[in-house]
Parts: structure tokens; C-alpha cells; sequence
């Protein structure tokens, strides 16, 4: 039956680490899509301002002059990504748990109704 205790706490506390993830994650989507939208208008309005002779010089000053913005973008979608593979990780564990906890009951049964 100690088993059973443990287990069913541990699904708790995982679960309620799993809420937080999502809500976590819900707000760096939204972050990570702000900071996309400001890189994105960044970029094309250096583009715009950009004396480059050729197109790759332009596209490199416009780079320079938002570096910023797409660093601020990329940490928020790295993150984003790290988010969710710590939800997927937290969903494989409670599903573990909750198999153990399955069986262990289904034992516990059993060795009653001996």
C-alpha cells in the first residue's frame, strides 16, 4: 500500500508541474510571437534603409541593424521549443506513473481477494 501512497503523490506533484509548463509555455508563445513580429518589422524597415550595392550587402547591413530584435526572437523561440519537449517529458512520466499505479492496484487487489 506504500507504494500505491507514494505513486499517487508523485502523480500530484507531476501534474501539477504539467500545469505550470503550459501555462508557462502558453506565455512564451505569445512572447516568442511578439518578438518575431518586432524582428520582422525591424529587419524590413532596415531593409528599406539598407545602401548596399547588391542584395546580400543589403540583407547583411538590415542584419546588423536588427541583431537585437533576432536575438531577442531566437532565445524566445528556443525556449519555446525547450518548453515543449519538457511538456512532452512530464506527460511520459505521468503516464509511467499512472501505469504503475494501475498495476500495483490491480496487485493489491488480487493479493485481497486471496
Amino acid at each position: 500500500m506504500p507504494d500505491l501512497i507514494q505513486i499517487d503523490k508523485e502523480l500530484v506533484r507531476l501534474s501539477r508541474s504539467l500545469g505550470t509548463a503550459i501555462d508557462e509555455y502558453e506565455t512564451v508563445c505569445r512572447e516568442a510571437a511578439g518578438a518575431r513580429s518586432d524582428y520582422d518589422i525591424a529587419k524590413a524597415r532596415a531593409l528599406l534603409k539598407a545602401d548596399g550595392s547588391s542584395r546580400e550587402l543589403r540583407e547583411a547591413e538590415a542584419t546588423l541593424l536588427c541583431k537585437d530584435q533576432m536575438t531577442e526572437c531566437r532565445i524566445k523561440e528556443n525556449l519555446m521549443g525547450a518548453l515543449k519537449e519538457r511538456i512532452r517529458a512530464l506527460q511520459s512520466v505521468i503516464s509511467v506513473q499512472q501505469t504503475r499505479l494501475k498495476y500495483l492496484d490491480e496487485g493489491e487487489t488480487l493479493g485481497q481477494r486471496r
